[in-house]
């Protein structure tokens, strides 16, 4: 039990210290690598995460936007990867792993994104996270879910069959503020 919470102790320490340095030293951007202060059990995992994510289409559509990320950060809880970077405008991207391959989450966050936008990353997103037949989304019959308690706020679903694999847009009010695919087999 003491272990645990010394592990986890170490683990939010090498979260903030990327976080708190990339911001102190006025970094525009984040490490190359984020394993760094990962324990060596996990670096490999840490670091490939990475590598994947930062190829991905909500990474890249972030830089596009807003440039290189302003800080970033990893957290590791028991068998889960957390990357997260921030951008400038708000946006950011969280992403978090099972590393059993039991289940995914990207959260991209950014403003001024049109309806039509959204669905093309939203797409290209399902590919590169199943390859590219995808996950089996009908992009056609989405479902409609209230999301949080602002007057407005709803989340339009999309889901697939395999491995109960969803995308999502997030809106307050008429304009989407937030693009999520997921997945958990």
């Amino acid at each position: 039990m003491a272990r645990a919470v010394l592990t986890r102790v170490r683990l939010i320490t090498v979260t903030l210290v990327l976080v708190v340095s990339s911001l102190a030293e006025g970094k525009s951007q984040c490490p190359a690598d984020l394993s760094a202060g990962a324990p060596a059990d996990k670096k490999n995992q840490v670091r490939a995460f990475q590598q994947a994510l930062v190829k991905g289409p909500f990474y890249e559509e972030l830089s596009r936007r807003a440039g290189k990320p302003q800080a970033c950060g990893v957290a590791l809880d028991g068998g889960a990867i957390k990357l997260s970077y921030s951008f400038r405008g708000h946006a950011s991207l969280v992403s978090q792993v099972n590393t059993g391959g039991e289940s995914t989450e990207q959260r991209m966050q950014a403003r001024n994104i049109t309806a039509k936008a959204a669905m093309a990353l939203l797409k290209r997103a399902e590919k590169d996270a199943f390859g590219q037949d995808g996950c089996g989304i009908v992009w056609d019959h989405p479902a409609e879910e209230v999301a949080g308690a602002q007057a407005g706020s709803r989340e339009v679903v999309y889901r697939g069959d395999a491995c109960n694999c969803q995308t999502r847009l997030v809106y307050e009010g008429t304009s989407i503020v937030a693009l999520i695919v997921r997945s958990a087999c």
